[in-house]
């Protein structure tokens, strides 16, 4: 498998919700400073807000590339994108193969209609019967 697509996005994101930490924090004092009046706390309540709800969303799009990696590295070790013939023991392989047989008889007897064998044009005709 090739190496993780998701690297440079996730580095990405990290740096991004990084960034935010000194903005959160600085809104989080901004609005603890009683210099301001309510409507001026309550708009920067709504800043801060609004700021930790995007670090929430980047955290999450980290734990899903996480996720995702960590998914991913499972599907390698289980052999991806291969998918090998697993080995059946001897009497086991015995019995599936009888039965495979039974039913290729079976579907021997079956033929596909060719796509004209369901047209009917009309009423048949005896052939001993004289046409108009």
């Amino acid at each position: 498998m090739a190496d993780d697509p998701n690297a440079a996005y996730q580095a990405e994101i990290v740096a991004a919700r990084d960034a935010l930490v000194p903005i959160i924090g600085g809104l989080d004092d901004l609005e603890k400073l009683n210099r301001f009046s309510d409507a001026a706390k309550e708009f920067i309540r709504k800043v801060f807000a609004l700021r930790a709800h995007r670090r929430e969303i980047e955290d999450r799009v980290i734990a899903a590339i996480d996720t995702l990696n960590v998914a991913k590295n499972a599907l390698v070790q289980d052999g991806y994108p291969n998918v090998v013939k697993i080995s059946v023991p001897a009497d086991v392989a015995a019995e599936l193969d009888a039965e495979r047989r039974r039913l290729l008889a079976g579907f021997d007897q079956l033929e596909a209609e060719s796509p004209a064998a369901g047209i009917v044009f009309g009423a048949p005709v005896r052939a001993d019967r004289p046409t108009a």
